[in-house]
């Protein structure tokens, strides 16, 4: 390469910048015509980018704003050449290296005395060749039953072999798209390592008592209307208590937890209250919830109040006129799966893993479903676990709302 192919390689990509056949770099990066090291490209490097900023002063006030990209665009077109000189070089040297071999050996074939200069060229030669790279794999090996061990080892020219890295893996956890256990929530979150789940929306158990009568709410309520016959609760029902609430914090970064009110262990300040729009019900005329991701209040309408329920997410206030359309009732403490989806939409983003320790009536299973979420849910209760389970997959199956709604 001549100086002038150099400095022309230089400069490709800089916008504006005219002819340099004239300019004369100071720092010459040549000998005998050609570019010989690293360190001379350098300085001729910082010579010409000295030479571009000195005819910079005098263009107009529309091209000074290339300045600030020249250096940028000079580096990496040296970066490159110097990468393609040393290349040709490397060639070079190693074409030049198989010749003095051969002649070498040719001398010693005929028993000539081989020249003392051609015995140095080729060490030299040799010394100076930038050494290959050695070839990393991964190997993988049991470490018992269920640990996995994975090595990253190299094999140099030689065949020996150097162990860099080895990492024992934990039993890889199953997790489908969308996927509950009927498990307690306790023993299932010990499987998932600190942090794994992006967002807890979780609605445990508020106070105790129902799982001694076997059901939650009044027999008769104060207008005299006659309680629901849910599927009858068990032991199961228990407050959760600042071991479980450590353990929801130690697998997920952030929680939205119902029933803040209710609870002593401490919470984040952040508060959602969801305003059931039920001022003439027996029941609260709203529930609260702590959430780790704000710090003030954000409230939510929608209607919820037996055969009253909300229109839809953006008109909650709305009764919905076709009562076909509400949805069924299959849990006591159930919350309408538009709760859930305006939650996601607030406080979670694409491709985030969301955890529900307590799955109840799976409203937040079919809301993670329907945005596209990655879900696991806990319910202990078998029955409960059963009646969600059909619920999901009556809506999975057919894709249609009103799969889950009361006929």
């Amino acid at each position: 390469m001549t100086e002038k192919e150099f400095r022309q390689n230089l400069i490709i990509g800089i916008p504006n910048v005219p002819p340099i056949d004239n300019i004369k770099i100071q720092a010459k990066p040549v000998v005998d015509n050609k570019i010989e090291t690293n360190n001379e490209v350098e300085r001729a490097l910082e010579e010409l980018k000295h030479l571009l900023e000195m005819i910079g002063e005098s263009w107009s006030a529309t091209t000074q704003q290339f300045k600030a990209s020249w250096f940028d665009t000079l580096k990496s077109n040296a970066q490159n050449l110097v990468a393609a000189l040393e290349a040709e070089k490397n060639l070079k040297s190693k074409q030049r290296i198989a010749e003095l071999e051969q002649i070498i050996k040719s001398y010693k074939i005929a028993s000539f005395i081989v020249p003392d200069k051609w015995i140095k060229e080729l060490e030299e030669l040799q010394k100076n060749m930038p050494k290959p790279e050695p070839e990393i794999f991964v190997d993988e090996g049991k470490v018992g039953e269920d640990f996995t061990a994975k090595a990253k080892v190299s094999k140099d020219e030689n065949g020996k072999l150097t162990i860099h890295e080895i990492v024992i893996e934990e039993p890889k956890i199953d997790i489908m798209k969308n996927q509950i256990f009927n498990q307690d929530c306790m023993e299932g979150m010990k499987k998932y390592p600190d942090k794994y789940f992006d967002l807890a929306i979780v609605d445990p158990p508020y106070f105790s008592g129902p799982e001694k009568k076997k059901f939650y709410g009044a027999e008769i309520s104060s207008c005299g209307a006659k309680r629901v016959e849910y599927k009858p609760l068990s032991e199961s029902w228990e407050v959760p208590s600042q071991e479980y609430y450590d353990e929801l914090c130690r697998v997920s970064k952030h929680q939205i937890i119902w029933g803040t009110n209710y609870f002593h262990f401490k919470q984040p300040v952040g508060r959602i209250i969801w305003d059931k729009v039920n001022d003439k019900s027996n029941f609260s005329n709203c529930e609260i919830a702590s959430c780790s991701l704000i710090k003030s209040v954000r409230i939510f309408r929608f209607m919820w109040n037996g055969m009253f329920q909300g229109k839809s997410i953006e008109d909650g206030s709305i009764q919905q006129g076709n009562k076909k359309l509400n949805e069924k009732r299959i849990h006591p403490t159930q919350k309408p799966v538009a709760l859930y989806k305006w939650l996601l939409t607030k406080y979670a983003k694409a491709g985030q893993k969301i955890l529900d320790t307590h799955l109840g009536s799976g409203s937040s299973r079919i809301a993670a479903y329907e945005l596209g979420f990655d879900f696991i849910g806990f319910e202990l209760n078998k029955d409960y676990f059963e009646a969600a389970e059909k619920r999901f997959q009556d809506f999975k199956n057919n894709n249609l709302i009103s799969d889950i709604y009361d006929e």
